[in-house]
């Protein structure tokens, strides 16, 4: 299977077929990725309509100092 993060792009992994034993196989990006100052990423959770929990990433400058823009990007549904 392939599995990736918000700061590192996919890899390949292997597991049993019960799941167990979980091995990744391959590090292509991981040098590359070493040497970048990457943001700080937090996950948000917010109220949707009727309640509803949306998820939400608050992704950082790896150097903060002060005030930083904000962009947002909403998607999805009539609400």
């Amino acid at each position: 299977f392939i599995a990736s993060s918000v700061l590192m792009p996919a890899d390949v992994y292997v597991t049993g077929s019960d799941g167990s034993g979980e091995r990744r196989l391959t590090r292509i990006n991981e040098a590359t990725f070493g040497a970048l100052e990457l943001p700080r990423v937090e996950r948000r959770t917010f109220a949707g309509a009727n309640g509803v929990p949306l998820e939400g990433w608050l992704m950082l400058p790896a150097r903060l100092d002060g005030p930083a823009p904000l962009l947002g990007q909403i998607h999805g549904g009539p609400h």
